[in-house]
Order: C-alpha cells, then sequence, then structure tokens
C-alpha cells in the first residue's frame, strides 16, 4: 500500500509526457500540411470527430459587422 502513491504518481507522469509528445507531432504534421498548401477535407474530420465535418462547412447566416462596434456599440468619433 505504500508504494502505491509514488506508482500512480509515475504512471500519470508517464501519461502526461506521452500525451505532450503527441502533441507535438500532430503540430508538427499539421503544421507541415499548412505549408505544403494541403487541405483536410471534411470527410477527414468527420472521421476523426463526427460532426466536426458539418461545422467546417457550415456558412454564418449573418455576415460579420464592422469592427468599429463592440461591445458599447458604434464608436463615435
Amino acid at each position: 500500500m505504500a508504494g502505491l502513491l509514488p506508482a500512480a504518481i509515475a504512471v500519470i507522469v508517464v501519461a502526461a509526457i506521452l500525451l505532450a509528445a503527441l502533441g507535438v507531432v500532430m503540430a508538427c504534421g499539421l503544421s507541415v500540411l499548412a505549408i505544403r498548401g494541403a487541405r483536410l477535407d471534411a470527410e477527414w474530420w468527420d472521421s476523426i470527430l463526427p460532426g466536426a465535418g458539418a461545422a467546417l462547412t457550415r456558412v454564418p447566416s449573418e455576415p460579420c459587422r464592422s469592427s468599429d462596434s463592440g461591445p458599447g456599440g458604434p464608436r463615435s468619433t
């Protein structure tokens, strides 16, 4: 029982290191794709995260407003 806490901490640390390494590899892969100008289609995103492809291809129903109006309304100059 005394060695259970250090073992649990070691497992958590190793898992965190592996997850961080996976994040670095994923970021490198996506940056290589971006440099090459490649695009990941909606079907690929749907294979990873169901519903993500539909969110990427959705067109906003309302156009973006001018940047001069913020939370306080239009600025007067």
